[in-house]
């Protein structure tokens, strides 16, 4: 067993630190998951502190609570990868206590702390979130995150667009356990009416005012369901996608996230919209139905007229994310890094070496 300590952390996106953690765990690595805030979608840490729960009155005694974790932290552990821009401190105060004691980290960026500025326009539905535009502040704060870091890290070619090059800048794939879900696969029974199924976490980003549009217009020349997922709990809600034959993603954002893989685990066809410019950057066996605002319609109604095709993507989904996410490959890939500095500086590099795996 290795004795280097790890700590991911201090919030989490997706369970992306939960997962990193207990993949290096299953290593033999000292891996340890801080949540500072909580989430009814995280899975548990290791450390579970709940400061986003505070009532004021308690803050200094909050407050108190995580400087004393950041200083013991900053003493045991070896190496810390660090998601959405945050770390053991507020502002990222700590940083230079760590450059002091000579601790190696990382910073990973998930979405909205990076995916903003001008980069942001290169996207042809910018215009559609302008909540993104030319807000440099993100780039700013990244850069001082990322002066005297190791390296930073992103799951996939869109992501990389925003990171500034301060530090070296490396791949490292979405990861999740694919054996939490147990695949249903569409049985391509022409005669049974197919549940198309949205969730929209954010209608505006997801696109869900064209997407319920759209389906509104279908439902006239063809006979399905829909349900449109909102507000519901979680083990309800994946319930209701394990009954699903077509799950629909986003519009929007260019790229695929951990709701994409999670349907694709449980065998469901995913429609998503896939940036043409960065399609190339994903594996050539990607089975994602790619659709835009224009051709969402035409990519439904190929669907709804082929039954038989629902099961064959479902299938080859799965075998999609148990290749290229498996939380315990990609842990290989972050020990790797962790240990030697040495890691995926493009995106299709790091599907192949997790693929190796």
């Amino acid at each position: 067993m290795t004795t280097m300590k790890i700590l991911e952390g201090t919030t989490d996106a997706a369970n992306q630190s939960y997962y990193a953690a207990e993949g290096l765990k299953a290593l033999g690595y000292d891996a340890r998951c801080a949540h500072y805030t909580s989430c009814e979608y995280f899975l548990e840490g290791d450390f579970e502190f709940g400061f986003d729960r505070a009532k004021r009155v308690r803050y200094p005694l909050y407050a108190m609570r995580m400087a004393a974790f950041a200083y013991r932290a900053a003493r045991e552990y070896d190496v810390f990868h660090f998601h959405c821009g945050r770390s053991l401190l507020p502002k990222n105060l700590d940083l230079g206590m760590l450059d002091k004691k000579g601790k190696g980290y990382f910073f990973e960026y998930h979405g909205s702390e990076i995916r903003q500025g001008s980069h942001w326009r290169e996207n042809p539905y910018s215009d559609r979130i302008p909540l993104y535009f030319e807000n440099d502040a993100a780039v700013r704060r990244a850069e001082m995150q990322l002066a005297h870091a190791r390296g930073a890290i992103v799951h996939d070619a869109e992501m990389g667009l925003y990171v500034p090059r301060v530090a070296p800048l490396y791949y490292v794939p979405l990861r999740i356990d694919a054996d939490r879900f147990s695949p249903n696969f569409p049985d391509g029974d022409a005669s049974r009416r197919p549940l198309v199924v949205h969730a929209p976490s954010s209608r505006s980003v997801k696109g869900s005012d064209v997407i319920e549009s759209v389906l509104d217009e279908l439902s006239a020349s063809y006979d399905f369901d829909v349900r449109i997922i909102h507000d519901v709990p979680q083990v309800e809600a994946f319930e209701i996608y394990r009954q699903a034959d077509i799950v629909i993603d986003q519009l929007y954002i260019g790229t695929y996230g951990v709701f994409a893989l999670e349907a694709m685990a449980l065998g469901k066809p995913v429609v998503t919209y896939l940036r043409p410019d960065l399609k190339e950057a994903f594996p050539k066996d990607l089975p994602i139905v790619s659709a835009s605002e224009a051709t969402l319609k035409e990519a439904l109604a190929s669907l709804l007229e082929n039954p038989a095709e629902l099961g064959r993507l479902g299938r080859l989904g799965r075998s999609y994310v148990e290749r290229y996410h498996d939380y315990r490959k990609i842990a290989v890939v972050l020990a790797k890094l962790y240990e030697t500095g040495e890691g995926p500086g493009d995106p299709l590099a790091a599907f192949a070496e997790v693929a190796r795996q």
